[in-house]
């Protein structure tokens, strides 16, 4: 087996080093950026790349040389790094089976060749539904072209966009993608990275255009996506506003073909208008239109205007003491267009005078700096001005007990601090900082209280343990009370933790945070010493216990199994119907225990949990939601209390006393 490795900086040189030692039919090929491409007699079997060199553009393109060329484009291959980091730098062809993972140890690659032996005799298969994810464009257009394929083929882009391609005998006659038809709108579809298809089988169909051979134009798509991809050399980043110069050559010659939507594009181009903008609305293809502008920037007929900026729907103040992460966390921000970095500051006073100043919508806030830290500097914030915080932590012992006392001060949400402060390490975790970041900025801050507590203590409003609570309206019920926590949810947990002061309670508690693992494992310790009953994470498979209160995330979907003597709760790696955390968790309840069982739910946006409590109603169990007014991002528990026909709890203190009279 030969393996191509593109690893100009040696990153992967130890595991592939051992993987030649283990294998005695491997032969590495290592070529030098500028190499010469493939030929024949290359014969790869497998490319491996070092995704995190994909700022690098000798390198880039070197790669997608590689990827498009006619004897290596169906050649599997593993890029060790992050799929988003990649997508931001190369309009990416996904070809055959690419993987994007770091590639840590021999026995990962191994296991990924068995998946390439089996992918290598389904490729052919042309199921009748399925995702784009696991059956790329290239893939099925490959398998279309061998088969003479007759018949329909409908796919859907995740923003619910919907395109028709119709084949005869292994040609396309026709199709339909967004606004665009025929070749233009294939083009489009060749670049597609995520969303679903159906396939439907057919005798014959009818013709609209000229027949096209698939392999043609599937040469072309690749060709196309080589030369879209020269935009990367001239603007980095597609979301910045590009304008004309004075040099008009770029519509010189009126015979090119395409020339009225290339006229058309040109047209567009007003200094008011992104690449992306522009990109959506053209009347050519995605990798065309890219090419048509990579072209018109080198002759300098159009230009990026680098002082222009756009009203953002979410503005952020980063504090934090390192410049360097100052700036490492303003770029990975500035990867979403909604949000917008309005000014950096390094110490506690520093922010209070820039709040004042520039009245940011959300806050993030590192808890070590000078001058005045980050919980001294978070009070004055929740005193003064009540924005929205994200606390940056990096979760050691010293740190997560002052992470802990953020969120009892106020603070909406907490990211994980990179410990090397790198950009690469934050342009890795970019996605996920920028919806956090963007959640953050929504929340209703009058929602917001400070927690104070004692060991088996109160929660805030003034109830003591000794003032006797008002009954809520319960429909009996025993077996379990499970907690969904969405975004801005921690808060009101620890509330109802905190005014819980039954120590027999004869239900499980589990309460799921949309927080990952490692941050609900930090917080636990500190949790432990404020509250009644016993707490503890789920980590892995674990027999569940009346009386205590079990976390685990919503990073993992978790499930429940009864047997005579108990009840486990175990990680799942999949649902087989795809459900989402919340859904999964609650619908496993409902077999589990049926109509013994409560579901609550504190807070968050989206949908996930609007079908489990459905569920959960249907099959005799109750459900609650807290009160819009009383949390932090209302959304989901208003669609739950409507739809759902869930009970609204007006306070956490009076969820904790519904769990207390679970019998």
């Amino acid at each position: 087996m030969k393996v191509l490795v593109l690893d100009p900086r040696n990153r992967l040189s130890e595991v592939v080093e051992q993987l030649e030692r283990i294998s005695e039919d491997m032969e590495l090929i290592t070529p030098r950026l500028g190499d010469a491409l493939p030929s024949e007699e290359h014969g790869i079997d497998i490319i491996v790349a070092d995704g995190s060199q994909v700022g690098n553009p000798m390198f880039r393109d070197g790669l997608l040389s590689w990827r498009t060329h006619p004897d290596t484009q169906m050649t599997p291959c593993w890029i060790s790094g992050d799929p988003h980091h990649f997508h931001d730098h190369c309009l990416w062809p996904r070809l055959s089976i690419d993987v994007f993972r770091e590639l840590r140890a021999p026995q990962d690659f191994a296991d990924w060749v068995s998946e390439v032996h089996e992918w290598q005799q389904s490729r052919m298969i042309i199921q009748d539904r399925g995702a784009l994810s696991s059956r790329t464009p290239l893939e099925f257009i490959g398998a279309l072209a061998l088969r003479n394929a007759t018949g329909r083929l409908r796919v859907f882009d995740p923003k619910g966009i919907e395109g028709e391609l119709k084949f005869q005998k292994g040609c396309l006659i026709d199709a339909r993608v967004k606004h665009l038809c025929g070749a233009e709108g294939f083009f489009d579809f060749f670049c597609w990275s995520e969303g679903d298809y159906i396939w439907e089988n057919a005798a014959s169909a009818s013709r609209a255009t000229d027949p096209q051979p698939l392999a043609s134009l599937k040469n072309e798509a690749l060709r196309l996506i080589q030369d879209a991809n020269l935009i990367f050399h001239f603007v980095p980043d597609l979301r910045q506003l590009v304008g004309r110069t004075s040099s008009e050559s770029a519509l010189d010659d009126g015979a090119v073909a395409h020339f009225t939507s290339i006229r058309e594009i040109y047209s567009m181009i007003d200094g008011e208008s992104s690449i992306a903008e522009i990109l959506e609305v053209s009347p050519l293809s995605f990798p065309r239109t890219m090419s048509c502008l990579a072209k018109w920037f080198s002759l300098e007929d159009i230009r990026v205007d680098r002082h222009a900026t756009r009203d953002a729907s979410c503005r952020v103040l980063i504090v934090d003491d390192s410049t360097f992460m100052c700036k490492a966390l303003a770029a990975a921000l500035s990867w979403d267009p909604d949000l917008m970095v309005v000014g950096e500051a390094h110490d506690g006073i520093e922010a209070l005078k820039m709040i004042d100043e520039l009245d940011p919508d959300v806050v993030t806030l590192d808890l070590q700096m000078p001058r005045m830290d980050g919980l001294t500097a978070l009070k004055h914030i929740m005193i003064r001005h009540a924005k929205p915080v994200v606390v940056l932590s990096a979760f050691t012992p010293q740190t997560s007990p002052l992470t802990y006392q953020s969120f009892k001060l106020g603070a909406v949400d907490v990211l994980t601090k990179p410990s090397t402060g790198s950009r690469c390490c934050l342009s890795l975790e970019q996605e996920e900082l920028c919806r956090r970041v963007k959640e953050a900025g929504a929340v209703r801050m009058e929602a917001a209280q400070v927690i104070r507590s004692r060991r088996a203590g109160l929660e805030d409003g003034g109830e003591s343990p000794s003032t006797p609570m008002a009954p809520v309206q319960l429909v009996p019920v025993r077996g379990a009370a499970l907690i969904l926590c969405g975004v801005g949810g921690f808060a009101g947990l620890v509330r109802i933790l905190l005014s819980i002061r039954r120590k027999d309670l004869p239900c499980v508690v589990l309460a799921c945070l949309d927080m990952p693992t490692h941050v609900v494992e930090a917080l636990l310790p500190n949790i432990e010493k404020d509250v009644a009953i016993p707490v503890e994470c789920l980590k892995e498979a674990k027999n569940l216990e009346a009386g205590r209160c079990y976390l685990c995330s919503s990073q993992t979907l978790w499930s429940f199994e009864r047997d005579l003597e108990a009840i486990m709760a175990k990680p799942d790696a999949t649902d087989i119907n795809g459900r989402r955390p919340f859904d999964r968790l609650l619908f496993s309840a409902r077999a589990c225990f049926g109509a013994d069982m409560v579901a609550l739910l504190l807070s968050g946006g989206g949908t996930d949990g609007i079908d489990g409590m459905l569920e959960v109603k249907g099959g005799g169990g109750s459900v609650y939601a807290l009160s819009p007014g009383a949390c932090l991002k209302p959304e989901l528990p208003g669609i739950v209390i409507e739809r759902c026909g869930a009970v609204e709890i007006k306070s956490a203190a009076a969820m904790a006393s519904l769990i207390e009279q679970i019998q």
